[in-house]
């Protein structure tokens, strides 16, 4: 997430490290709760195995239990993001819808057209002669075409099929229509970034995928607005203690204290947004910030869409080698796993999605945001975002 700074608190050219160092952990973590699709059975055609018994289980716990819910992560911090880059500009018309389109475009479909195409021949070989699928069994013409266009998770009741995780990723581009026509036809406040909210909290029944999606994106509007306010307060290091307690605390609460009490519907996305506000306060307030998590932030949609049909590979390996899936209770597995997934995700971002990239926003039209568009120190995307 590179930024070119536009207001005089920032300099010229700026990257908000903290924020790349969240989207990096969130992109791990769902790869220790997706662990278990390693135990897929495919004669039963479901996962069976003992969670207790996964790699590091003692250190990893929680996220063996409940990394799913960095998806809301993701989503609070592209909230954050694109209010600040785009909701006032959106607003006065100086960002065209095509332009926007095209920013979108050419940053999540070449890694998704790719990552299809693999999980489609990844899957011709496990399914074999029974025609059983890894983990995800739904590959239907259909569902192609929808998978292919972004659009699979838009209805409710919806089937993850293909490269399963993009489910969040289709959300994510239904948010980015929603965020752009709210802002151009409605209003970017925070009272109605509260009514998004409240509407994604309604939906939860309906359409369970995107309520999430609406309310951890537009907690993160909020989360702007909330970081926008602390700002103009001034004491800037005791709002940075503060929000960093309030927030430690609501990790803590987070991470031990729902499950004790079992509440399943805890919501994080409080949680999280305080998180984002603490980090962004925190490199506002410390210039000098740096991170070396914060190199994850680049690859993190590489991390996010690859570790499936990686999966596949090991699966494929550990079945044509004649091993058993006990052999990923391992910790050599997951290690060697995330040894290769890592540096995989480094080539993809500079050798494919990079290159992939520039070459599109070549022939699409460029976006048409003044330096001074928007509140004080809101940045501009650079090619790379």
């Amino acid at each position: 997430m590179r930024l070119i700074a536009a207001g005089p608190q920032l300099k010229s050219s700026k990257r908000l490290y903290s924020l790349d160092a969240l989207r990096g952990i969130a992109a791990l973590s769902i790869i220790f709760w997706h662990w278990q699709h390693m135990f897929f059975n495919a004669g039963l055609g479901k996962i069976v195995y003992v969670r207790s018994a996964q790699p590091l289980y003692p250190f990893l716990r929680y996220l063996y239990h409940y990394g799913d819910r960095a998806v809301t992560l993701f989503f609070v911090i592209s909230g954050f993001v694109f209010y600040w880059l785009y909701a006032e500009s959106i607003g006065a018309r100086t960002v065209s819808p095509r332009a926007f389109v095209s920013l979108r475009i050419s940053r999540l479909f070449p890694l998704h057209v790719l990552t299809f195409a693999l999980v489609i021949g990844l899957q011709a070989v496990y399914s074999g002669p029974a025609h059983v699928l890894f983990v995800y069994p739904r590959h239907d013409l259909l569902l192609a075409v929808k998978t292919l266009l972004g659009v699979a998770s838009w209805l409710p009741n919806s089937i993850s099929g293909f490269n399963g995780p993009f489910w969040s990723v289709s959300i994510e581009l239904l948010l980015y229509l929603i965020f752009f026509l709210t802002c151009r036809f409605v209003s970017a406040s925070l009272g109605f970034a509260l009514v998004m909210v409240f509407l994604g909290l309604a939906l939860h029944h309906l359409h369970p995928e995107l309520s999430q999606g609406l309310k951890g994106f537009f907690m993160g509007g909020v989360a702007y607005h909330v970081f926008c306010w602390i700002r103009t307060r001034g004491n800037a290091l005791a709002w940075v203690v503060g929000s960093g307690l309030g927030t430690l605390a609501g990790w803590v609460a987070l991470a031990w204290l729902a499950p004790v009490l079992h509440m399943d519907l805890y919501p994080p996305e409080p949680i999280f947004a305080g998180a984002v506000v603490f980090a962004v306060l925190a490199e506002h307030r410390f210039p000098t910030f740096r991170t070396g998590l914060s190199v994850l932030g680049d690859i993190s949609y590489s991390v996010y869409l690859l570790h499936f049909p990686l999966q596949l590979v090991f699966v494929l390996v550990n079945r044509a080698l004649g091993g058993q899936p006990e052999i990923f209770y391992q910790t050599w597995t997951l290690l060697l796993f995330l040894a290769v997934l890592v540096p995989l995700a480094f080539l993809s971002y500079h050798g494919f999605e990079l290159p992939a990239l520039r070459f599109l926003r070549g022939r699409l039209e460029r976006p048409k945001v003044p330096a001074s568009a928007g509140l004080a120190g809101v940045p501009v995307l650079t090619d790379n975002s």
